[in-house]
């Protein structure tokens, strides 16, 4: 089995401000926002990026070996698009270099495996593992879970953010 990274959904939203509006309504928080280009909003461990310059929704995967991946899925399904690649920092505006395969799944829907330097290694596994935590204890505590379980994980994600 492969480890593909983590999720998130990217839809094209020409209209940023109003997509925004629309998602913080339902509950949404703004998690990061480079105006004019991205807003990425969160509700527990689900992660949502409205792009006004994407040309169709895309699946997006980070953290995983784009090239690990690509290998993978082409041994059962042979006929997917699109090769890995590295990349610069500069050439896709990034924040750093780093690996990408943009395919689509067998239906067609659009896809991108996209890891950056920053996105793996020891301190990159310290810090989503915090924050894997700490969304899991924002879904319990939306739910209205009150238990000590809950407590509990509420003083470990809190009690060290220095390692995050």
């Amino acid at each position: 089995m492969i480890e593909p990274g983590t999720v998130s959904l990217c839809l094209r939203a020409p209209d940023l401000e109003r997509a925004k509006g629309f998602y913080t309504h339902l509950g949404l928080r703004v998690i990061e926002e480079v105006p004019g280009q991205r807003v990425v909003l969160q509700q527990g461990s689900f992660k949502l990026a409205l792009m006004s310059f994407l040309d169709a929704n895309v699946i997006n995967f980070r953290g995983g070996d784009a090239f690990a991946i690509q290998a993978h899925m082409k041994q059962a399904f042979p006929d997917m698009e699109g090769e890995a690649e590295r990349y610069t920092a500069e050439q896709y505006g990034a924040t750093d270099d780093g690996a990408c395969w943009a395919t689509r799944d067998p239906v067609g829907n659009e896809i991108l495996f996209d890891t950056h330097a920053g996105e793996q290694g020891p301190s990159y596994v310290r810090q989503r593992t915090r924050e894997i935590l700490a969304d899991a204890l924002a879904e319990l505590e939306a739910l209205g879970a009150d238990t000590p379980f809950v407590d509990t994980l509420r003083k470990e994600v809190t009690a060290h953010p220095e390692a995050g």
